[in-house]
């Protein structure tokens, strides 16, 4: 199993990119919790995505049985594995729960893309 490092500074690079610019509109009004909680769900969903991506690098030349089983599988560990932190993040560290929420669906949005984006690659890579 060997990543994509181009691909994560790729990704890094989006989210950087998406973080300075949500940057911008809350900056202004926003308190030291709300940006706090922003960069933890940024992070939850960026630790997502790397799972994500590993999973697929194990199993994308794998058969079709284990790729389907490790994708969907993981897709199942990393969905609890989220919840969980999702959990423990606003009971115990006491974000605030709106920014935390609108973070995570906003760069949760953003793996689904990358996520098929880097399948799409990698598909037509394996094609040529």
């Amino acid at each position: 199993m060997k990543l994509d490092f181009t691909f994560i500074r790729k990704a890094v690079v989006w989210y950087l990119g998406i973080t300075m610019f949500g940057l911008l509109f809350i900056a202004v009004s926003a308190s030291a919790q709300t940006l706090r909680s922003a960069t933890g769900g940024s992070i939850v969903c960026f630790i997502n995505f790397l799972m994500g991506l590993s999973a697929i690098e194990y199993s994308f030349h794998k058969n079709t049985t284990i790729f389907l089983k490790v994708t969907l599988g993981g897709m199942a560990v990393r969905l609890a594995v989220m919840a969980t932190s999702v959990f423990v993040m606003i009971q115990f560290f006491n974000f605030d729960t709106l920014s935390f929420m609108i973070s995570l669906l906003v760069f949760y949005s953003l793996n689904l893309i990358l996520e098929i984006y880097y399948l799409n690659n990698k598909v037509t890579q394996k094609d040529v």
